[in-house]
């Protein structure tokens, strides 16, 4: 066969076939149709994969929801979370306030006071009422507190409260008096079990409306004070604070200094009485930071002095004008009339009655304990 003949008929591959130029195109299409259709095998097998894994593991968690429903367990929403969370909020506010109300009806029902039954309803609250107004004081968590239960003290068969509880608490019997001119014998008043006696210092104070107090000693003060010493009395002196300033207040205790040494007391106590005022006297004018630092100020002079203060008020007194914790130098006389001590902080004396009776002593006196633990 000719060269020209072989280039027109196509050439002869290894195993003697003649293949074409069309042929041969066939052959690389094929090719390339096999491999797209491994390709999408391949792609549909690794889905196929995926898919077996994932439904599996749906299956297994099925499988455990199951088994957890079997035990008593219940899966929700949360959208059924939120509304069941809201729903038994709402029962248990119901639940509360149905408590409250019940609990307010047994105290009425009871004749309970309405100061009583607030306390117990609030009892993270110092509850206190002046005028018509009831006052809820958190309690100052940084104040020393007394430690002392509700229940700690007693009233004895002649109407003297003492320390009841477990700890090693003494009590001794006293008596403050506004008018010495009560008395009749203080040897009878020591035969009825009183130990101390506080005597007001000043007859008359006289606080006109433009600020200052003009201050009347008391003119048997300085003999009540020696009658009571010989019946084997200890005796301190007390006033009322009403200083409009820091500068007033030391005036005053300058004023009851003069009066003690002229009595010939030294180192006793002295009581600054610190009390709730009506709309037109001073406590309602100061704030509490200023009424505590009138109370330093007073407190920092007898101290100079030689004596020792201390500050008598109500649970009205500790909580609407001073601020506890500025006070933890200075000793506390809480007044209150109650069995049942309302009182957190700590103190050292405690007037517990105003209608007392002792011998000695004509009519209605403020009877007193002062508190001690073993040691002091």
């Amino acid at each position: 066969m000719a060269l020209d003949d072989m280039k027109n008929t196509g050439k002869e591959d290894t195993s003697g076939h003649e293949i074409t130029a069309k042929g041969y195109m066939r052959y690389l299409v094929n090719i390339l149709v096999l491999c797209g259709i491994i390709l999408a095998l391949t792609a549909a097998v690794v889905f196929l994969l995926v898919r077996l894994g994932t439904q599996g593991r749906e299956y297994r968690a099925l499988e455990e929801e199951l088994s957890a429903i079997s035990e008593g367990k219940q899966y929700y929403t949360d959208e059924e979370l939120k509304a069941m969370t809201a729903e038994s909020g709402e029962r248990e506010a119901v639940r509360a306030r149905s408590a409250l109300l019940q609990q307010i009806q047994s105290s009425l029902e009871s004749g309970e006071s309405t100061i009583s039954m607030l306390r117990k309803l609030f009892p993270g609250d110092l509850v206190v009422k002046n005028g018509e107004k009831y006052y809820f004081y958190p309690v100052d968590a940084e104040a020393p507190k007394n430690g002392f239960g509700g229940r700690d003290f007693r009233l004895d068969d002649q109407g003297h409260l003492s320390y009841v509880g477990d700890e090693d608490v003494g009590t001794v019997l006293g008596i403050d008096i506004p008018d010495a001119s009560a008395v009749t014998s203080w040897d009878d008043v020591k035969e009825s079990g009183v130990s101390f006696a506080f005597l007001e210092i000043f007859r008359e104070e006289v606080s006109p409306e433009d600020g200052g107090t003009s201050y009347v000693p008391d003119e048997s003060f300085a003999g009540n004070v020696r009658l009571a010493g010989e019946a084997g009395i200890e005796t301190g002196g007390s006033f009322s604070l009403h200083a409009l300033s820091a500068d007033e207040a030391e005036a005053a205790a300058d004023a009851a200094v003069q009066v003690l040494k002229e009595a010939g007391l030294e180192e006793c106590p002295v009581a600054l009485a610190v009390l709730p005022g009506t709309e037109d006297q001073a406590s309602p004018r100061l704030s509490r930071s200023e009424w505590t630092e009138n109370v330093l100020a007073a407190a920092a002079r007898l101290r100079e002095n030689g004596y020792r203060p201390v500050i008598q008020g109500t649970i009205a007194s500790f909580t609407m004008m001073l601020e506890i914790s500025e006070l933890e130098e200075v000793d506390k006389w809480i007044m209150n009339y109650r069995e049942e001590l309302y009182y957190p902080y700590d103190f050292t004396y405690w007037q517990y009655a105003t209608t007392g009776q002792v011998n000695g002593i004509t009519g209605n006196v403020n009877m007193d304990i002062r508190v001690f633990r073993s040691g002091q």
